[in-house]
């Protein structure tokens, strides 16, 4: 039996794992993210975000010190790799004074936007011999890192991250719809900070009425995020029967899984309605909503808010039932992952939370450790030999 000594003991032995992202600005998504992370460290790290401030420099402190507080630092995920700018908060140096874990990112994919110095500091961050692991949410933002960013370790390829957490289950009550079949509507600020056209949109809501529909707009944020969203709400061209603002992740999350059908532009509203089997327009063809509905074989779920196009007629595709089977598939691959880096984590930074508790316990463990033990062990070998022959090349 484990004495309450050793657990306590064992408790505050923990390595400290600093968050970085876009965490405590409110918006849904990366809301959802810090939720992810909190969940699946904390039984094995002191988990905290890294950054103090919501405006730069971010830091109260000395980011070097900010960076020795921690034994390791895990970035992601989201569209944190912008090829226009370098962040002030992701890409820090300072970070790589620790191993680094970088979590199913996205790569902003538009040529006009790219900037060679950027991308060009980036890649040292990359190719740093501190990042443990890489991965990307969709193969185009891996590919993009392979080949601009040359980094030293694989770029892993998995489904958006939040596949892989758990849920809440759905509650009608928060809807205030009185039980009847519901459209939900998301909305945000335009590109650039434009308004919306909303006039597509608007003959979606009338198709849907006229079928006996109640309409509830969903606030996808809080926070700073919400203050940004709301003139994008105030613009909207109807009055809904609900509106579902103020609440916390879970309960937003709760509200979409209640829905009949959603329309938003906030691709982790999309994701999150899939999950709950409730049929998502995507009222941006952006490549990651795209991507998702492909990936789902579901196109006709795309729209473009942007096009002036009539939506009534994509209420056709709403009232059309998810393949489920697929979307089971992703959320496994979501949780294979997160299972993935987190393992890894806890063999470089925390090993003893492996120990087998008893003698029944050891042969299942040693399966569980030894591959990813010794993948990691070949890797660092091929990176020392790297290094060496480049060490050799230079001097000569």
């Amino acid at each position: 039996m484990t004495r309450r000594g050793d657990l306590v003991a064992a408790y505050r032995n923990r390595p400290a794992v600093g968050l970085v992202g876009f965490f405590g600005w409110g918006n849904y998504g990366d809301e959802l993210f810090l939720q992810l992370w909190r969940r699946v460290l904390s039984p094995y790290f002191d988990v905290s975000v890294v950054h103090e401030l919501l405006v730069p420099p971010y830091l109260g402190r000395d980011p070097e010190e900010v960076a020795d507080a921690y034994e390791a630092i895990v970035i992601g995920g989201g569209d944190l790799v912008l090829t226009d700018r370098l962040s002030e908060l992701y890409w820090r140096r300072e970070w790589l004074r620790r191993p680094v874990y970088i979590c199913g990112v996205g790569v902003t994919l538009h040529d006009r936007l790219r900037r060679q110095p950027v991308i060009d500091e980036m890649a040292e961050f990359f190719g740093h011999p501190n990042v443990q692991y890489i991965s990307a949410r969709d193969e185009e933002s891996a590919a993009w890192i392979r080949a601009h960013l040359r980094p030293r370790v694989p770029v892993e390829v998995h489904p958006d991250l939040v596949f892989g957490m758990s849920l809440p289950e759905p509650d009608a009550d928060l809807l205030g719809t009185g039980g009847r079949p519901t459209l939900g509507i998301s909305v945000r600020q335009g590109k650039f900070d434009q308004d919306n056209d909303y006039s597509g949109l608007a003959r979606l809501v009338e198709a849907a009425r006229d079928r006996g529909y109640a309409v509830s707009v969903l606030e996808l944020g809080n926070g700073r995020q919400r203050h940004r969203d709301a003139p994008a709400l105030a613009q909207l061209p109807f009055v809904p029967d609900s509106v579902v603002s103020g609440r916390t992740t879970d309960e937003i999350s709760a509200a979409i899984g209640a829905l009949t059908a959603f329309a938003t532009m906030k691709f982790h509203g999309l994701l999150v309605g899939l999950r709950y089997g409730v049929p998502s327009l995507a009222l941006s063809p952006n490549t990651k909503n795209s991507t998702l509905l492909a990936a789902i074989g579901r196109p006709d779920l795309i729209a473009d808010l942007d096009a002036q196009l009539d939506l009534a007629p994509r209420l056709q595709a709403l009232e059309e039932p998810l393949d489920t089977i697929v979307i089971r598939g992703l959320e496994r691959e979501g949780v294979s992952a997160l299972d993935a880096v987190v393992r890894q984590m806890r063999l470089q930074l925390n090993p003893g939370s492996f120990r087998p508790r008893s003698l029944r316990e050891l042969l299942p463990t040693l399966d569980e450790v030894l591959p990813p033990a010794t993948a990691l062990a070949r890797r660092r070998m091929r990176l020392a030999r790297i290094d060496r022959e480049n060490a050799r090349a230079r001097s000569r």
